[in-house]
C-alpha cells in the first residue's frame, strides 16, 4: 500500500498516483483490510471460510471504491445479503 504511489509515478501515471492521493486524503477505504466489515462479519453472515469469503470481501471492495460513502458495516451486510451465492 505504501509502495503503490511510487509504482504509479514511475510508471508514468501521475494522474492516477493523484487520484490515489486524494482518496488517502479523504480517508477513503482503498483495501480489504480497510472495509467495515471483516471476515467474522460474514462467517455470522452465513458465507463459509475459504474462497467463497475472499471473492465477497472483494466485491464488497469495489462496491465501496465506486461509492466510498458506503463503507458502513450494517450497508455493507445488507448488500451481502442480496449478493447472490
Amino acid at each position: 500500500e505504501d509502495i503503490f504511489p511510487y509504482l504509479l509515478k514511475l510508471q508514468g501515471a501521475e494522474h492516477q498516483a493523484q487520484l490515489y492521493a486524494r482518496m488517502k486524503e479523504r480517508g477513503d477505504c482503498l483495501s480489504i483490510k480497510e472495509l467495515a466489515v471483516d471476515g467474522n462479519d460474514l462467517i455470522k453472515a452465513g458465507i463459509k471460510p475459504g474462497r467463497e469469503l475472499g471473492e465477497k470481501l472483494k466485491e464488497l471492495l469495489y462496491l465501496v471504491l465506486d461509492m466510498p460513502e458506503r463503507n458502513k458495516r450494517e450497508e455493507l451486510l445488507g448488500y451481502l445479503a442480496q449478493m447472490p451465492r
